[in-house]
């Protein structure tokens, strides 16, 4: 999978995401708010928020700086929030929004086995008599 596919995987992940927020937001009573509903929101907010910056980082080294920070991104909870979301949208026929959080959701995977992250080089953590990058 090339960066750009990477890249486009999060970023449709994070459209659906964002989709799933302003859903839980009209639910939402007028006047007060629904526990379990408000956690909800938050939890699609939170995933979202930590997978949008890493998606627009510019300068030098992009796609490592990119991949550095998609490693730690996310967590166990967010996959199960991930696999929550898409079963609602594909019992909902959203068969589109239901497979771009189940590429996410794997592509997140990869990114917590550190399958894309930078070597140790990278971040500055090389043996004194290691050659330089």
């Amino acid at each position: 999978m090339t960066h750009e596919e990477r890249v486009a995987t999060i970023q449709r992940g994070v459209t659906v995401l964002r989709a799933v927020e302003r859903e839980l937001r009209s639910a939402l009573p007028a006047a007060r708010g629904d526990a379990p509903l408000l956690r909800e929101i938050r939890e699609v907010m939170s995933l979202a928020d930590r997978l949008e910056p890493p998606l627009t980082v510019e300068g030098a080294d992009v796609e490592r700086t990119r991949d550095a920070l998609l490693t730690g991104a996310s967590d166990a909870w967010d996959d199960a929030l991930l696999a929550r979301w898409g079963e609602v949208l594909a019992g909902r026929g959203d068969s589109g929004g239901a497979a771009a959080l189940d590429a996410t959701r794997a592509l997140l995977a990869r990114y917590r086995a550190a399958e894309f992250m930078p070597s140790d080089a990278w971040y500055g953590l090389l043996d004194d008599d290691a050659p330089a990058v």
